[in-house]
């Protein structure tokens, strides 16, 4: 049996018996909720499969200080802004999450093998986008329909969008891993040449997992019957390295041991392209072909096609000449090929090219214990926010999966066996839907933003973390904190403070303030073990402090506005809105739950302390941060 995300092949995961499980929490991630205020979300399918606890996930982010209902624009997507075209220009975006199974164990005596795969995509946040393609949070926790003789996308404004109605089209007409079937109806026997090609299929674990139906790749042995979850291929994402073209993009793979890292960099879709089927109806080319593999598609008249992925197009340079002229003149990586999404497979188009997957060992975290690592911390990834040489602002979503399984060899694994100990007999229990599976979050839509001309360094990204409640109510969530929590910087660095909430959390939660609302603000304080601010005149942070970018577009923004911006979670642009506004409530209940921010460069060394005073319960519900400063 092979290991989870194995040495060609990721192994196929399973079924939904357990609450199991992977939560992101910076960004934060939905779990399929939009912005229900009970305890558990509504739609389990709404736009993907998690195979998650029904509780967890955080509710997408409100602009202001009430619900924003039926109004997409009145909900708040988190705005990061984009790393800039020189290699110091790096903009850093930590992600972090809990997993419960475990992971990381190097394979000293582990208890399971493990890895942990994160990706995102993206679109232009523009018109260039058709309006049923555009990702969205939607307003309602319906389905995205789908009629299989439909001819043309039914995707809905209201409903949340990521994958789109054409990648699932295609995913239902293709048909599976043909294994999948051939096991299914009889058991195989276990191949003694093992296949080292991805386009080899032999080794896919199934035990003794039964497929229904059809052979759609909308099902697989964690999707036995093909129930659809938003416009997700299943196929697509119970395997890493996908055999086909994905719409997702590599970012890192946090294996179980270094070793595996070489078969990923050479597997994955950054690099290298995969085909897929393309047929002829009439005068125009589909991809909506049956086969699923190069013989197959030959066979039937089909052109196997390969098709690339990339960051984004550049439409600017219609011929491979001219790509490829543009790629020396100006040191951008362009190349020549047919994009993964094209919804016309005879045209190649200059393309932006992809850096190598980031390969690691993962950070161990204990079996059955949704806590921190060893060093103390969650886990977590230092994303580089990618440039965009157009420019172009950006439309995306962050996707993270937790991938479990186990070293016993396939032909022994059987639902309950026996096991004869010295002529006694011992039930095992064994669950086989148990022994391969993949989890799953994914964040809420966010935009990532042109840098403005200042903009010049590394740039960091402050957010909170965290929802409205104690440890049991919010768990498998977590409550309020800063990400990162720590954050060591140099005086030509920059901090990007920004954060979200949302108004429509369980108001039985415990926590200040109106019930079932996050809200939080920024202030300096002393030292983390003190529990009230400094007063302003003792404040050192924003005097020390350039404001290179801030939400009020206000250009010479002083350090008083700075500090009453924080304070209030942007309710007070400035001193003089102090005495024109309406007072702010004494725990920020009419001020907006989410806050675009400000983007400050610290100009002197030092140790600098901020709190959150709302959210100030002591110990574990103190919620306070750590700026240090080195030069």
């Amino acid at each position: 049996m092979r290991k989870a995300l194995p040495t060609s092949l990721c192994l196929i995961l399973a079924f939904i018996y357990v609450n199991g499980d992977i939560y992101m929490h910076n960004p934060r991630g939905s779990n399929n909720r939009l912005n229900e205020n009970s305890k558990t979300r509504k739609n389990n399918n709404r736009i993907f499969d998690s195979q998650n606890n029904n509780n967890g996930g955080y509710n997408v982010g409100d602009a202001t200080s009430t619900p924003a209902g039926l109004d997409a624009n009145k909900q708040y997507q988190m705005k990061y802004f984009q790393s800039g075209p020189n290699a110091t220009d790096v903009s850093i975006m930590s992600i972090e999450w809990t997993h419960q199974h475990g992971c990381g164990a190097g394979r000293q005596n582990p208890k399971l093998n493990c890895n942990v795969v994160i990706q995102y995509m993206c679109q232009p946040n523009d018109k260039t986008v058709r309006e049923t393609d555009r990702f969205r949070d939607g307003v309602t926790t319906q389905s995205q329909p789908y009629d299989p003789k439909a001819e043309k996308s039914q995707a809905q404004s209201d409903r949340g969008l990521h994958e789109n109605w054409e990648w699932y089209k295609r995913c239902v007409n293709r048909e599976n891993n043909p294994n999948l079937f051939i096991a299914a109806r009889k058991p195989r026997k276990r191949n003694r040449k093992r296949c080292k090609s991805i386009s080899c299929r032999k080794d896919l674990f199934l035990a003794d997992q039964r497929i229904r139906g059809d052979k759609s790749a909308t099902k697989t042995r964690q999707n036995r019957n093909g129930k659809r979850s938003g416009y997700e291929c299943a196929e697509e994402r119970d395997y890493y390295p996908y055999w086909h073209p994905t719409p997702w993009i590599d970012i890192a793979v946090l294996s179980e041991t270094a070793k595996d890292c070489q078969t990923y960099y050479n597997q994955s879709f950054n690099k290298r392209s995969y085909g897929e089927c393309i047929e002829k109806v009439g005068n125009k080319f589909t991809r909506l072909s049956k086969w699923n593999n190069k013989t197959k598609c030959e066979e039937n008249k089909g052109t196997w096609q390969a098709f690339h992925n990339f960051l984004e197009r550049a439409p600017d340079y219609t011929t491979e000449e001219k790509c490829m002229e543009a790629a020396k003149s100006q040191g951008i990586n362009y190349f020549w090929g047919l994009p993964a999404d094209t919804k016309n497979p005879e045209k190649f188009e200059c393309l932006v090219s992809l850096p190598n997957v980031i390969c690691k060992p993962a950070p161990y975290t204990r079996v059955n214990h949704l806590g921190n690592t060893r060093s103390g911390q969650t886990n977590s990834f230092d994303w580089k926010i990618p440039y965009f040489p157009s420019m172009k602002e950006q439309r995306c979503i962050l996707r993270i999966r937790y991938n479990i399984s186990t070293d016993d060899p396939e032909n022994k694994i059987k639902n309950d066996p026996t096991f004869n100990f010295a002529n006694v007999p011992l039930k095992l229990a064994i669950n086989t839907a148990q022994f391969g599976r993949t989890f799953q979050d994914r964040s809420h839509v966010f935009i990532l933003k042109r840098r403005t001309p200042e903009m010049k360094g590394k740039l960091f990204n402050l957010n909170v973390r965290g929802k409205r409640g104690n440890i049991v109510q919010v768990y498998p969530a977590v409550e309020y904190d800063f990400v990162p929590n720590k954050l060591i910087l140099n005086s030509t660095d920059m901090v990007h403070i920004q954060w979200t909430g949302s108004n429509t959390n369980n108001r039985n939660n415990a926590g200040e303030g109106t019930a079932g609302t996050d809200r939080n603000n920024f202030l300096e304080m002393l030292a983390l073990g003190r529990s009230y601010p400094l007063d302003f005149d003792k404040m050192k942070l924003c005097s020390n402090s350039e404001v290179v970018w801030s939400h009020t577009k206000k250009p010479n923004i002083s350090q008083e506005d700075l500090a009453i911006n924080l304070a209030s979670s942007g309710y007070y642009a400035d001193m003089k809105s102090v005495a024109k506004k309406k007072q702010m409530n004494s725990v920020l209940n009419n001020a907006p739950a989410s806050y675009e921010g400000v983007v400050l460069r610290i100009k002197k060394r030092g140790f600098y302390y901020y709190m959150c005073t709302r959210n100030n319960n002591f110990s574990n519900r103190s919620q306070k941060g750590t700026l240090i400063v080195i030069n």
